[in-house]
C-alpha cells in the first residue's frame, strides 16, 4: 500500500485519488450520474471502473475486504447510491465514493480518502469501510448527509 500524504492530489476527486491520479474522474458513458443508474457497486466497477482501470494500463479485481494482495497491489474500497430515489422522504441522489489502503497491518490497514474538491483525510477510527461512521457509509450534499445504500466492494489495483 502507499503511505498517506496530507495535501497530496489537490485536482482529484475520490476515484482519482484512490487510483493515484491528480484528476477528477468520472467514468461511464453520457454522464456520470446517468451511468450510475440501474447499477449494484459490483455492476457499475465491472462496467466502468475495471476498464477504465485497464485503458490506465493497470489491472485490478474483486477481492474480500480481508483477502491477501501482493507486493505490487494495493486495496480500493467503492461504495454506491445507485439511482436518485427516496427512502421514505429523504432524497439520495446517485453517487460514489471510493477510499484507498494506506497502510497495512495484516489485514488491519488505515484508510484515506478524499471527498470531491475537499482536502484528503485519513480515516484513523476504524479499519472497516462497513461502519456507517463519518468518513466511510455517509457523504453530505448541498448540506444534507446521506447513506451509501449498496454494498461496500473491495478490489485490488496494480501500482
Amino acid at each position: 500500500a502507499y503511505a498517506y500524504a496530507d495535501g497530496a492530489f489537490s485536482n482529484a476527486n475520490c476515484l482519482g485519488y484512490a487510483l493515484r491520479l491528480n484528476q477528477s474522474l468520472k467514468p461511464g458513458t453520457y454522464s456520470y450520474l446517468q451511468s450510475l443508474s440501474g447499477h449494484t457497486a459490483k455492476s457499475y466497477y465491472n462496467a466502468c471502473i475495471e476498464p477504465l482501470i485497464e485503458s490506465l494500463g493497470k489491472s485490478s479485481n474483486i477481492i474480500s475486504r480481508t483477502e491477501a494482495i501482493s507486493s505490487n497491489e494495493y486495496r480500493v474500497a467503492m461504495r454506491l447510491t445507485e439511482d436518485s430515489q427516496y427512502v421514505g422522504n429523504l432524497y439520495l441522489p446517485a453517487d460514489y465514493h471510493f477510499w484507498v489502503e494506506n497502510k497495512i497491518d495484516g489485514w488491519k490497514g488505515l484508510w484515506s480518502h478524499k471527498p470531491g474538491n475537499a482536502s484528503s483525510s485519513q480515516i484513523t477510527h476504524t479499519d472497516n469501510p462497513n461502519d456507517t461512521g463519518m468518513g466511510w457509509g455517509l457523504f453530505t450534499s448541498n448540506g444534507t448527509t446521506y447513506y451509501y445504500l449498496e454494498p461496500t466492494i473491495y478490489f485490488a489495483v496494480t501500482k
